[in-house]
């Protein structure tokens, strides 16, 4: 792989993050750790969608809810 280990904003073939992943699976915990991390939850995927889309979409209200209320950490 040629992603840079530790970047939570890695972005996959189709653009995807593991914050996009981790929405997907409905795994809080491991969001809350992204976003720690200093994921951006609103970087958009190839299809032009955010975490936040996914959330809205797939119904994770409590996901979809802290990703709104999120703040990007500057690194």
């Amino acid at each position: 792989m040629t992603h840079a280990l530790g970047n939570p904003n890695y972005q996959g073939p189709f653009g995807n993050t593991l914050l996009h992943g981790a929405v997907v699976s409905g795994d809080l915990r491991e969001v809350k750790r992204l976003l720690a991390a200093g994921a951006d939850p609103r970087i958009a995927n190839r299809d032009g969608k955010t975490a936040v889309h996914a959330a809205e979409i797939l119904g994770y209200a409590k996901i979809h809810e802290m990703l709104q209320k999120a703040r990007p950490i500057r690194r």
